[in-house]
């Protein structure tokens, strides 16, 4: 648990004020020395402590340091006329326009989004090498676009702004998190240019996913497009398709959390799995073995969002404890989970999701034996005080 909290605290003191390069990378390296070569627990203890916490500076710096020639040096508090190249790094996703009470009176059109890893942009003097990340917005939908094409983009280059009201919520912030410098707004499709095409091998995992999803999804169309869309919701945690009239109804009703990617859609198979193979009379490291199947093969067909993750890298270490035959801990497995999430994406630590779903976990874990035991002395008492009382007893 020790290492997770030091990484954390690493991204976010990072974050904060800012831990110099040098000397992150001084304290690695010392730490390590002192782990390697420390006779005392508490010294060891203490430098792997240390060794998280400059590791998650260092995680976060790799992430959001701008360095020279970045793209963000280009963009500015007014609009900037561009042209640059670069790769598409997510798949497109169409907007539809925003709805409020005068939308039907107003002019709104379906927007793509996408984010692209800027290689070049145009100079006076012909084509200047650069890197970074930029938000693309487009004013109309871009069917053709896929994810790892390079392409041309002419548009209106600006920096990221903070908010306009104090305590509003600072999307800059969110975004340079993330390693986004800019934002890159164009009015047509025609402004978005495709250079190179990426190749579009079909390989195993795409295949397996197309022929799973047409398993599992089989049929759907035929029950109409909003209980379709519900469906792909439950089962899969897409919320995609879903109306947003009926995702409006699931957060009035407080039951978001049976649409949204949580863990829920990886508990309840590896459940069932672990459940029948104990009924068959399976050996625990024969259950084990089936339900880490069923989460990889989960994994490969959801889409990778962090409470699949989580979940995911939490069953894991369960199973592996299992098959090993070694006492499972929830929360080293937990934490455990939340290394593996922060050393892939060290700015998850900002998002409320991360940090509600690791603490719900982080409840259920520790607090469920006290309240168990807590529970069975109030019905030892209550069988003991209230049912033997006397008067009960005369009342009989």
């Amino acid at each position: 648990m020790l290492p997770a909290v030091g990484l954390i605290l690493g991204i976010v003191m990072q974050d904060a004020v800012g831990v110099p390069f040098l000397l992150s990378a001084l304290l690695v390296v010392i730490g390590m020395l002192f782990v390697f070569s420390a006779a005392r627990r508490r010294r060891a203890v203490a430098m792997v402590f240390l060794v998280a916490f400059a590791s998650g500076a260092l995680l976060h710096r790799r992430v959001t340091d701008q360095g020279f020639g970045h793209v963000g040096v280009y963009a500015g508090s007014e609009p900037r006329l561009v042209r640059l190249r670069g790769r598409v790094e997510t798949e497109p996703r169409r907007r539809p326009p925003p709805e409020h009470p005068f939308s039907r009176w107003s002019f709104g059109r379906e927007r793509t989004v996408f984010l692209l890893e800027a290689e070049r942009i145009r100079g006076e003097r012909g084509w200047i090498e650069t890197r970074g990340r930029l938000q693309v917005f487009v004013d109309e939908p871009l069917l053709a676009l896929r994810a790892g094409d390079r392409v041309e983009v002419t548009g209106w280059l600006r920096a990221l702004s903070p908010p306009r009201n104090p305590g509003g919520f600072s999307w800059d912030r969110y975004a340079r998190r993330r390693g986004i410098e800019g934002g890159l707004s164009c009015a047509y499709r025609e402004n978005v240019r495709i250079v190179e095409r990426h190749p579009r091998r079909s390989s195993w995992r795409r295949t397996f996913r197309r022929r799973a999803e047409g398993w599992l999804l089989g049929g759907i169309e035929e029950t109409g497009e909003e209980t379709g869309g519900l469906l792909e919701a439950l089962i899969l945690g897409r919320r995609s398709q879903l109306s947003r009239l009926l995702d409006e109804q699931f957060v009035r009703a407080g039951c978001a959390h049976l649409i949204a990617v949580s863990g829920l859609h990886l508990a309840v198979p590896v459940a069932f799995v672990w459940w029948l193979g104990r009924r068959l009379s399976f050996s625990s490291r024969t259950c084990a073995a089936i339900a880490l199947g069923t989460v990889v093969l989960y994994v490969l067909l959801a889409e990778p969002r962090p409470p699949i993750l989580r979940a995911a890298i939490l069953a894991a270490f369960l199973c592996a404890s299992v098959w090993w035959g070694r006492r499972s801990n929830a929360v080293n497995a937990l934490a455990g989970a939340a290394i593996v999430l922060l050393v892939l994406t060290p700015y998850a630590v900002f998002d409320a999701g991360f940090q509600l779903s690791f603490a719900a976990v982080l409840g259920i874990v520790t607090m469920s034996g006290p309240l168990h035991r807590a529970a069975r002395e109030a019905r030892r008492w209550f069988e003991r005080v209230i049912l033997h009382h006397p008067h009960a007893e005369s009342d009989r």
